[in-house]
């Protein structure tokens, strides 16, 4: 035991207690006119006792102490110590405080760290909220990016190939709706030539002067088909 290496603490006594009863303290300045441990009911338990070392709480001149001896084998020769109780108290309260200290140290670093990463999560879903707005309003030139590695980075991804799929489709409607209009406009092309030689005097059976147009026209409808199964696919 450690006390019994010489330091009792405050208040406390440690010993060499010879087989004739001679009392040794570690402390010269310390003496008494009476043994303090020969003779006592605790040393006396001590002695009787079949174990090489042992504790036990005592009471002398009504003050409490914690007694500890180490038996030498063989010589009769014991050494012991005397700790005051309160000494023992106060540092097990030391050593709660301490733990106090370090619990609420860690609960401090715990919601410090907590409110960290919140702001982080906060100031990115922030972030995708703005471009998203962007989106929305018509703007389909915003791309996300995001430094995060985690799921943030995969919701950026996924918003970026949404957006550029979207105004994949915008440009193909654009170019089903500018087919459709030079279709439109060939077909009234040859509508208004037809009108104009139906009504001359010549006969109907002459060369049709907007043959040229009717030739087109198949091709035109046929690039509006395809464009069209384009965009449905794509929706």
């Amino acid at each position: 035991d450690g006390a019994c290496t010489g330091n009792p603490g405050k208040g406390g006594y440690v010993a060499l207690i010879s087989s004739d009863g001679a009392e040794f303290y570690s402390d010269e300045s310390v003496s008494f006119e009476t043994p303090l441990f020969y003779g006592s009911d605790f040393y006396n338990k001590a002695v009787e006792s079949n174990d090489a070392s042992g504790n036990m709480n005592v009471t002398i001149k009504g003050k409490n102490y914690l007694f500890l001896y180490s038996k030498l084998e063989g010589t009769g020769v014991m050494t012991v110590a005397l700790i005051p109780s309160e000494q023992l108290l106060a540092q097990a309260n030391e050593i709660k405080g301490l733990t106090v200290g370090l619990t609420v140290l860690a609960v401090i670093i715990a919601v410090v760290l907590g409110i960290l990463m919140s702001s982080q999560m906060t100031g990115t879903i922030k972030y995708i909220l703005r471009q998203l707005r962007k989106v929305a309003d018509g703007d389909l030139t915003v791309s996300l990016s995001s430094k995060r590695k985690d799921e943030f980075m995969l919701l950026c991804n996924g918003i970026n190939r949404t957006v550029n799929h979207v105004k994949g489709l915008i440009v193909s409607v654009n170019e089903v709706s500018t087919n459709v209009n030079e279709a439109a406009n060939y077909v009234s092309e040859t509508s208004n030539t037809w009108s104009r030689w139906n009504s001359l005097p010549f006969s109907r059976s002459s060369a049709i002067p907007f043959a040229p147009l009717l030739t087109h026209l198949p091709t035109l409808l046929f690039q509006v088909s395809i464009s069209a199964q384009d965009v449905a696919v794509g929706l």
